[in-house]
């Protein structure tokens, strides 16, 4: 008999709850989902949905840093904002009060500790483009949620010179993203991975998805973003994603990397958040999210799905339904093997 939470999956399933949460709340506030079938006012959380949400949250809790870092099993990740941020996104999108609520603790350690891991002088965060747009990203959910004053009480002297508002470390990772001269973005549209140059042109849909979604964030919470930035990107997605709903993945051919749900669900997200529905590139990646989603969840399991949950479209509700039962399953006692 399997245990009734699976104590190896670990920080990697809360994520996938976590961005699902995350990701919906979001889209809900910001009217992101606007014409798509709403949940009924007042519906009952399943109970198993309700035991995955809090033990995830009571694990992040107990698992968190005293400097407000998670660390990761594998390492990989570990001390960079990304996993960080993800975290912080579950915390956000629990329902309690961020500033007097039971995690509220937890919040202001983990947003300490990004902001100081961001370089004051670039705007870039510790790690790679992925934990420099999750960073962006929850930042944005935090700005006007959090209390900027308590957010630095009883921080000692010594360290109050890394010390700097959300708004102003929002502001400068806005400003590393955008600013010309800073190369992040490339002339195509989208930006490249820490350790590739620039000049290389060495790019992939899963980081432009990652920094896009920061951005978008951060313009839906009042900081000013230039609407070129965001044309370029949506035109970077417009030019990877094929005629079937495949999304390539390096460079800029539209054909590379074959099939992969989990890009074509970033397409989906990035280009419904930016109110670009209109586009072709966005009903065919919908369309192949639904078509091909038991296919790829037999192949690839419930971490490629978790972007389709959020996609949005009328297919929603079929999607759900069709991996609602199975990721339920799989997220309290773990994946099947053999």
């Amino acid at each position: 008999m399997r245990p009734l939470f699976n104590k190896h999956f670990g920080i990697r399933a809360i994520v996938v709850v976590a961005s699902v949460f995350s990701f919906a709340v979001g889209g809900l506030c910001f009217g992101q989902f606007d014409g798509l079938p709403m949940p009924t006012i007042g519906k009952r959380v399943p109970a198993e949905v309700d035991l995955i949400y809090k033990k995830g949250l009571q694990y992040l809790v107990k698992k968190q840093n005293e400097d407000g870092a998670w660390p990761t099993s594998s390492g990989f990740g570990s001390d960079t904002a990304g996993v960080t941020a993800i975290c912080t996104m579950a915390l956000l999108s629990s329902g309690e009060d961020p500033n007097f609520g039971k995690f509220a603790p937890n919040i202001r350690r983990a947003l300490r500790k990004i902001i100081r891991s961001q370089n004051p002088r670039t705007g870039l965060f510790k790690g790679n483009t992925y934990d420099f747009g999750f960073a962006m990203l929850v930042l944005a959910e935090a700005y006007g949620a959090v209390d900027e004053q308590m957010l630095w009480e009883g921080v000692e002297k010594k360290s109050a010179k890394k010390t700097r508002t959300i708004a102003k470390a929002l502001e400068l990772a806005v400003g590393a993203a955008i600013i010309p001269e800073r190369k992040k973005q490339l002339v195509h549209g989208s930006w490249y991975s820490t350790g590739s140059s620039p000049s290389a042109g060495i790019t992939d849909t899963s980081v432009a998805g990652s920094v896009l979604v920061g951005l978008l964030a951060a313009r839906n919470a009042g900081i000013a973003v230039p609407d070129s930035t965001i044309d370029k990107a949506v035109d970077y997605f417009k030019m990877m994603t094929n005629k079937n709903g495949t999304v390539g993945y390096l460079g800029t051919p539209a054909s590379n990397y074959g099939n992969s749900i989990a890009r074509s669900s970033i397409a989906t997200l990035v280009l419904r958040m930016a109110k670009r529905t209109d586009l072709s590139a966005y009903t065919a990646a919908s369309k192949h999210i639904a078509e091909d989603l038991n296919r790829e969840y037999e192949t690839h399991g419930s971490s490629s799905t978790a972007g389709t949950t959020t996609a949005g479209e009328s297919f929603i509700t079929k999607v759900w339904s069709a991996i609602e039962s199975e990721l339920i399953s799989d997220m309290i006692l773990g994946p099947k093997t053999g």
